[in-house]
């Protein structure tokens, strides 16, 4: 089943007036067991994904804001937005887009779609905004969320997860899946993962709990890395502009290949390594028996190796 139609249209269902702003609301429900995959593409907006409760069916909640304060302008405004939704072969879909020339770009960027949408925790979420944030509560598969311009925050994802904004910070609180985090503007923060790989163009990295690989990079800030147990996968981080902290906890095997032309490479005492070669800018040696290889370089800053307690 599927919905097609013009956005004023679909918004009469309930309106506010702010002073800068129209406000338009409406929500669609559809059967929680009919749906395996939300597909959630706006041309620019926010979107939350929460947790549908037991028994309860899919809600989609949808907002519109045109920036206008003129309900006739509004309506001029909204002339070539379409909105689509619709249900099909277990796929749930909505879709905004403003259907306009060069000339009336401008046009575009004053109205806005922001998405609540309430689904069971083990749907497929599949979500692209080009002008906003996108937050994803606990959950249980596969997500991937991509925005040209705003933040993106989860939860606990159980499954893999592909995160990308083009100018936000990406906050993890965990994912036990393979995570792939991309940004070319932010801080990517992870509290507790698995394998990751994560990479950003303007910030920091920090991983708090690693328990397994980790592939960071950044061109632009520090890297700072905690790994709990003993990793399976080589791990490889990098940054062009800062500092690089590893903390390793005990009864753990790396072999670490350490190095900066900006600083200098420093080894806590309490790590254990057994050093095949040490220089000022460089380490190279083992860490207990051996094990996965633990790359750190960095090229404007020091690398530190330290023990946790």
């Amino acid at each position: 089943m599927k919905f097609s139609f013009l956005a004023f249209g679909l918004f009469t269902a309930g309106a506010t007036l702010a002073s800068a702003a129209i406000e338009r609301s409406v929500s669609r429900s559809f059967p929680a067991e009919e749906v395996k995959v939300l597909q959630a593409v706006l041309d620019g907006g926010t979107i939350r994904v929460e947790t549908a409760a037991a028994g309860q069916p899919c809600l989609l909640e949808i907002r519109q804001i045109i920036d206008t304060n003129s309900g006739e302008e509004a309506e001029e405004l909204l002339k070539n937005l379409h909105l689509e939704v619709g249900q099909e072969n277990g796929v749930l879909h909505l879709e905004s887009r403003y259907e306009t020339g060069l000339a009336d770009i401008w046009k575009a960027r004053r109205v806005k779609i922001n998405l609540v949408a309430h689904v069971p925790h083990d749907t497929v979420l599949k979500l692209r905004t080009g002008g906003g944030s996108i937050q994803v509560k606990d959950h249980a598969a596969l997500v991937e969320a991509r925005t040209s311009g705003g933040n993106i925050r989860t939860g606990r994802i159980q499954g893999p997860a592909t995160l990308s904004t083009s100018g936000g910070d990406i906050k993890v609180v965990a994912c036990t899946g393979e995570l792939r985090a991309n940004t070319s503007g932010g801080d990517i923060t992870v509290d507790e993962g698995g394998a990751m790989e994560l990479r950003t163009s303007g910030g920091d990295i920090t991983v708090a709990a690693a328990a397994s690989g980790v592939r960071a990079n950044t061109s632009g800030g520090d890297v700072k890395v905690t790994f709990v147990g003993q990793p399976e996968r080589a791990s490889e981080l990098r940054t062009s502009g800062g500092d690089i902290v590893v903390t390793l906890p005990k009864k753990t095997a790396f072999e670490v290949e350490a190095s900066t032309s900006g600083g200098r490479v420093k080894v806590a005492e309490a790590v254990g390594l057994k050093a095949a070669s040490v220089h000022r800018a460089s380490v190279k040696g083992s860490i207990g028996s051996g094990g996965p290889t633990l790359v750190a370089t960095s090229s404007g800053g020091h690398v530190r190796l330290e023990r946790s307690e």
